[in-house]
């Protein structure tokens, strides 16, 4: 993912946030004069919650990966902020100097280009060029065996066996030849059907379209496709599970796109999870029966 844009959006924003922070909190009076209004502690609080902020900033700036959702909350403050702006100077330009009227105006340009340029690079951070889609995937590792992780997460109509938020997965319409159909259903009693594209042993990897057509599709998708993919590594396995998708509406993808990317990282590693022990009560109950057989 190119996170480039939103970390230097982020990192100048942090900036900017902690100077007029340390100057509201260290000079309410010089700036209450300036302005117009004459209210320290208010100018205090203010500066306090700048200074928060921007060292949560700088803390989604400087992390190994941005966090979406993390960055859509600080361009909704930048946007409030904005909002906040023109409203007092809607209900208090007339005790405002023109001087003070200038600063909140460009205070607030300022900020609304940094809500706009972190949604821009939320935008650049999911959308893939090559696919001319956006995308988002996790990678797990785990201590199984990856043929054994495989045998788990291969068995399609099960996955709802392992995940928390699903009340029921099966297959449907599966013909000699046909690659399945499944259909899940959500404990909020939402419903959609994954078909099959491909499904490969030796790969130990699977792909699925979502219908996005159907009647009731719940994700805001016009175009949905994922899948799952096992791979071996040195001490045990690694579970990539994966998507690509265009946004309903484009306009907002970046938030579509950070939510996904929110809901995915809080449900999908404890399924994998759920899936890496089974595989391994499994390895341990194989090896059990082998043991027994060979002592028998």
């Amino acid at each position: 993912m190119n996170q480039t844009l939103v970390r230097t959006a982020l990192k100048l924003n942090a900036a900017f946030s902690g100077i007029s922070g340390l100057f509201l909190l260290f000079l309410p009076d010089l700036i209450g004069g300036l302005i117009g209004i004459v209210s320290p502690m208010a100018f205090q609080a203010v500066g306090l919650g700048l200074l928060i902020f921007s060292m949560d900033l700088l803390h989604q700036a400087t992390r190994n990966q941005v966090a979406g959702w993390r960055a859509l909350y600080a361009s909704a403050g930048d946007f409030i902020w904005v909002l906040g702006s023109i409203l007092g100077l809607i209900l208090w330009s007339s005790h405002l100097t023109p001087q003070g009227i200038f600063g909140i105006l460009a205070v607030a340009a300022v900020v609304l280009c940094f809500g706009l340029t972190q949604m821009a690079g939320l935008k650049k951070m999911y959308f893939l060029p090559k696919d001319r889609c956006y995308g988002y995937f996790i990678r797990h590792k785990s201590v199984s065996d990856a043929d054994s992780l495989w045998h788990i997460v291969g068995n399609l109509g099960a996955i709802a066996q392992y995940a928390p938020n699903l009340a029921s997965s099966r297959i449907e319409d599966v013909h000699d030849g046909d690659l399945p159909l499944r259909a899940c259903e959500d404990n909020q009693g939402n419903q959609w059907r994954e078909r099959c594209t491909e499904y490969d042993e030796h790969r130990r990897c699977y792909e699925v379209e979502f219908l996005t057509d159907e009647a009731g599709f719940p994700y805001p998708a016009t175009w949905m496709v994922g899948g799952w993919r096992v791979e071996q590594i040195p001490d045990g396995s690694e579970v990539v599970v994966w998507w690509k998708l265009h946004p309903k509406p484009k306009w907002l993808a970046p938030v579509i796109m950070a939510m996904l990317a929110f809901g995915v990282d809080r449900t999908f590693p404890s399924v994998i999870v759920n899936m890496e022990t089974q595989a391994l009560s499994r390895d341990s109950g194989e090896l059990a029966d082998s043991e027994d057989q060979a002592t028998a």
